[in-house]
């Protein structure tokens, strides 16, 4: 006789089972300067709307116009014609000599190979998002002068929400704009002089 079986408890087993493999626990004890709230870095009262930025990134000049495009080979081999080499021999004397004989051509191979960068942000407890000291602090601050200017920033990756002027107005802008900084000026040399010698077996 078959087993009858409760397919809502299996269901709702499997899916925990599924949950408690593709959850992970952060762990790690917060680090991250607050923007808002007691002790944040923009909650000093009666501060003025205006933030103005000294900063500079590495991120004008030619980097700014060269164009990036995605690919899938890994270690791509690309082959580049350097020249060909002197002709060799002398003049012939008579009509059946052997004339001087042409160069060969020469090839120099370049590989690109793929290596993974990565930086993370801060952590910061998720709780302390979004709080404020009092009637005194304001969330309105508008950055003034970019360092990532309105263009392409072609030295950062995409990230979704990110509005650099919002730095000063709620705690994701501003821990995404320590990110991008780090990245831009961590990575802008490698857009130029890559080096894969931390690469290793296990994808880092």
């Amino acid at each position: 006789m078959a087993e009858n079986i409760d397919y809502q408890a299996l269901a709702a087993a499997l899916l925990q089972e599924q949950m408690s493999v593709a959850t992970k626990g952060v762990g790690s004890t917060p680090t991250a300067t607050y923007g808002h709230g007691p002790g944040g870095l923009f909650s000093s009262p009666g501060l003025s709307q205006p933030l103005l930025s000294a900063m500079t990134l590495p991120i004008m000049g030619v980097q700014s116009m060269l164009p990036a495009y995605a690919s899938r080979d890994m270690n791509p081999l690309y082959g580049i014609i350097t020249g060909v080499t002197a002709t060799s021999g002398a003049e012939p004397s008579g009509v059946c000599d052997d004339p001087p004989v042409s160069g060969l051509t020469k090839l120099c191979q370049h590989s690109f190979v793929f290596g993974r960068q990565s930086r993370m942000t801060r952590v910061f407890d998720i709780d302390r998002v979004g709080q404020m000291t009092n009637r005194g602090e304001f969330t309105d601050l508008r950055l003034l002068n970019n360092p990532f200017g309105t263009g392409t920033q072609v030295n950062t990756p995409t990230i979704n929400g990110f509005n650099a002027s919002a730095v000063g107005q709620n705690e994701l802008s501003k821990v995404l704009f320590e990110f991008a900084t780090a990245w831009s000026r961590d990575f802008a040399r490698e857009m130029y002089t890559g080096s894969p010698v931390n690469n290793s077996v296990l994808g880092g």
